[in-house]
């Protein structure tokens, strides 16, 4: 009986060990990803007329999952004028190595966080909430593995045509 629960509580104690060892580095790797993603946004937009860039506004960590807020500032420059758009981006950030939604889903590959983020609905957004019929138009989800490796899905709502 004492071999069971050994064998139970060993590996019980490292997983916990590396879900607290994640949980303290990944305000770090938010803040390293928010700048590589400006990186490659200023590389895309070049000779576009428009700017486009990411900034951490709030990060709150927890144990097992951190909440992030984030504002994508647009800029684009027509005829003259200079149009200025804010959009906020709502994430929870399931710490690694095992999130418990990529076990739910059977993914038993271990990662270092499984972001899961929103579009947050603000005077400027409303108009796609209320077109995507009480939906969250666009919502999407990250995996970030220990090497640095980002893969993940973007979804937007369904809208409805209006013929």
């Amino acid at each position: 009986m004492k071999k069971l629960a050994l064998a139970i509580a060993v590996p019980l104690a490292m997983i916990g060990a590396a879900t607290f060892y994640t949980s303290t580095q990944i305000e770090s790797t938010t803040r390293d990803a928010v700048d590589q993603a400006n990186i490659k946004l200023r590389e895309i937009t070049v000779g576009s007329g428009a700017g486009i860039s990411l900034k951490l506004l709030s990060f709150e960590r927890g144990l097992l999952s951190s909440a992030a807020r984030y504002q994508i500032d647009i800029e684009v420059h027509d005829e003259g004028e200079t149009k200025k758009y804010a959009v906020l981006l709502q994430d929870r950030i399931e710490h690694g190595p095992f999130p418990a939604s990529r076990l739910a889903r059977g993914q038993l590959m271990p990662v270092a966080a499984q972001n899961h983020f929103q579009l947050e609905r603000t005077p400027q957004t409303r108009k796609l909430f209320d077109a995507a019929l009480g939906e969250v138009p666009l919502v999407g989800d990250v995996a970030i593995g220990y090497d640095g490796s980002r893969y993940g899905s973007l979804r937007s709502a369904a809208f409805p045509s209006n013929s």
